[in-house]
């Protein structure tokens, strides 16, 4: 091992090198600066030599192996893959927990005792056991890549309860929870008739807790998977966001039947209220629910994001209407909980809410009538009104359509 000058003897400008051996392969890259500072280089390599830590420098280019850079690949990767939780929640666990605790160390250097000490800081926080644990599953899949690309030899034993490694799977809410997130039908009728709810976001609301869906399946749904020609009640496409392992082609869509008082919403929606604030009617391939956030639609995105709605909601618009805080998620508990008072069975329960039910042979073989389906649905009376002619919106209407003269009228200005 040694520091070296490549362009000794030949009257130029110094360029220092390094060289050493490993397994009896010859080793040489560029050194750092001058030679004092070449041999510190050298030290620290002798160090991860013995440490067993040292990556190969084809490895190091651009830093690709260092745990920060090399853990937004392993999720990028794991995007295009499509995997469900890797562009929310599984980047979110590496960029607030896992770079924060690991961050600058090399993928070698992340042997068990540092994993260990690392999620003793990240339990600190004061996490839920469930979230403890399913960061570390994150950083599992990291490593699993890590160890294909061979940057690792092998991956570390994982971290376990049992040995106190990782906090048990407690809930840190207060018993009792559960059945607090849930509206009762005064409330929906409640938040419906609050004149001080923008429309945009309004109608949005009807929708979510009368047909019990998850916030990415109603953002998605498109104008023409609202048929209103069909009977005894129109049908709602909705996207399946879980399906499991039984994807098959394409997405899956459960259809949801519209309860009447829902109908009338959607109509007035689409027949007056989308073009008094986007400037025109709505065509098949538009969104129900496009986004109404400026900065989001300067930015060419259509659809409506998670923070945009529930900042609204959980700041403005429930404290408008007199209602204490529960999650959009709620929605789901709200729809089930109504069903199962009414009396309608489980397995009808699950068809209109879920794609994936208990039994999947059972279900890949059953057709459940649409008349069944409308029929459990109309079993519960939610009370909330038609929505009145004149509301508050959320953007000015576009110049050119017929309301643009009433642009002011609804939000009270004179």
């Amino acid at each position: 091992m040694g520091v070296f000058d490549k362009t000794a003897g030949r009257g130029r400008k110094p360029n220092i090198w390094i060289r050493y051996w490993v397994k009896g392969e010859e080793i040489r890259e560029p050194g750092k600066g001058g030679k004092r500072a070449s041999a510190e280089y050298l030290a620290e390599i002798k160090r991860q030599l013995r440490a067993g830590t040292w990556t190969h420098p084809r490895l190091r280019k651009g830093g690709a192996s260092r745990f920060d850079n090399y853990a937004r690949t392993v999720i990028t990767r794991r995007v295009s893959r499509s995997v469900a939780t890797a562009d929310k929640d599984e980047r979110g666990h590496v960029e607030n927990h896992l770079i924060p605790a690991f961050g600058t160390l090399e993928m070698r250097e992340l042997t068990f005792k540092r994993i260990r000490d690392g999620f003793t800081a990240i339990n600190d926080k004061g996490l839920g056991g469930a979230t403890v644990r399913n960061i570390h599953s994150t950083l599992r899949a990291i490593l699993i890549e890590a160890a294909e690309d061979e940057l690792i030899e092998h991956v570390p034993p994982p971290l376990s309860t049992k040995r106190d490694h990782l906090p048990a799977v407690v809930s840190v809410r207060p018993d009792g929870w559960r059945e607090l997130e849930r509206f009762e039908a005064s409330e929906i009728a409640k938040l419906s008739a609050c004149e001080a709810i923008p429309s945009a976001r309004l109608v949005m609301y009807v929708t979510y807790l009368l047909t019990g869906s998850r916030f990415s399946e109603i953002t998605e749904i498109r104008v023409r998977h609202y048929t209103r020609e069909r009977k005894p009640m129109p049908s709602l496409s909705v996207h399946a966001a879980k399906v499991g392992r039984h994807r098959g082609l394409g997405r899956k869509r459960r259809e949801v039947p519209v309860h009447p008082e829902l109908q009338a919403w959607l109509d007035w929606w689409l027949d007056h209220e989308y073009e008094v604030l986007h400037g025109r009617q709505p065509g098949p391939d538009d969104l129900l629910f496009p986004t109404v956030s400026v900065r989001r639609r300067n930015r060419g995105l259509l659809t409506c994001s998670h923070n945009e709605i529930f900042k609204q909601w959980q700041r403005h618009d429930l404290p408008a209407a007199g209602l204490r805080h529960r999650m959009l998620h709620s929605a789901r508990r709200t729809l089930l909980s109504a069903l199962k008072n009414a009396g309608v069975p489980d397995d009808l329960r699950r068809r209109i809410t879920h794609y994936s039910v208990e039994d999947r042979v059972l279900d890949a073989y059953t057709v459940w009538e649409w008349g069944v389906l409308c029929d459990a649905l109309g079993k519960v009376h939610w009370g909330v009104q038609a929505p009145a002619p004149k509301r508050i919106r959320f953007l000015q209407p576009a110049r050119g359509s017929r309301d643009s003269r009433r642009a002011t009228v609804a939000s009270g200005a004179k």
